[in-house]
């Protein structure tokens, strides 16, 4: 093997391992509900351009994009608001609690003062 064929054989051998950086990237990336090609850039250390120029690696990143966008997930900030939104949720489904307890409470206070205004009523009746 002469010098041009190891260099040759070295370029596809890093080639490959690039192209397995960024699919392992997107994979993860996927999994976490998200895809974002600044991220896979700023994770791999891959040009952003090779994501897009690659074509196995553009074809494994058109599929996640579309998966994501499938799930109402297709970027980051989608999966913070969705996290926002889920805190939000369960502080006014306390507050909820919180106000159910009092009516309950408030219902049998009015309970018992209407009993008591019953009470008074009987009491009146037989003063007059």
């Amino acid at each position: 093997m002469n010098r041009y064929d190891k260099m040759v054989e070295l370029n596809r051998l890093l080639s490959k391992e690039k192209e397995r950086r960024a699919i392992n990237a997107l994979i993860e990336m996927k999994e976490e509900g998200w895809i974002s090609v600044t991220e896979l850039t700023r994770r791999t250390g891959l040009s952003r351009t090779y994501f897009y120029k690659n074509p196995e690696v553009r074809k494994k990143l058109d599929e996640a994009l579309r998966e994501c966008k499938n799930t109402g997930l297709s970027n980051h900030r989608a999966v913070l608001e969705n996290g926002v939104l889920q805190a939000k949720l369960k502080l006014l489904e306390k507050e909820a609690e919180k106000l159910r307890a009092k009516n309950q409470s408030l219902e049998k206070e009015n309970e018992n003062l209407k009993l008591a205004m019953e009470q008074l009523e009987i009491e009146m009746l037989h003063l007059l």
